[in-house]
């Protein structure tokens, strides 16, 4: 069973740069959420839960590095927090919120945060 969840932000967070420390803030509580989930499904006898979270765990944790440690065949500098984003195994966030009841709205580059009420960042755990 999956566990999807959200969090609504204004829409300027998410059209600021990608280094802006309030934006990697937001991306990082998805990862932060997802981590709790599993946890709690964990020590509620669900051993085989996993989360995927919002955006790349790359830009979300090791912005500031050079590289990726993970892809360099090393330990993951955050491998308690990171995990593969949502959109990186292939589910179609956008279509998943909707029908989940949702409001969601594509925020591109060339985004105009007036005409977009909202932004969401969204995360999901598959439980056992």
């Amino acid at each position: 069973m999956g566990h999807i969840f959200s969090r609504n932000l204004p829409t300027e967070l998410l059209l600021k740069d990608a280094a802006d420390k309030d934006r990697i803030a937001a991306f990082q509580s998805i990862y932060k959420i997802v981590k709790s989930i599993e946890s709690m499904a964990f020590y509620h006898g669900h051993y085989l839960a996993f989360g995927l979270g919002a955006g790349s765990c790359r830009r979300t944790f090791c912005g500031r590095h050079e590289t990726c440690s993970a892809l360099e065949g090393k330990s993951c500098r955050f491998g308690l927090l990171a995990r593969p984003s949502m959109e990186a195994v292939g589910i179609n966030v956008y279509k998943m919120t909707a029908e989940a009841g949702w409001d969601i709205y594509p925020i591109g580059s060339h985004a105009d945060a007036k005409e977009t009420p909202k932004a969401v960042l969204a995360g999901i755990v598959v439980v056992e």
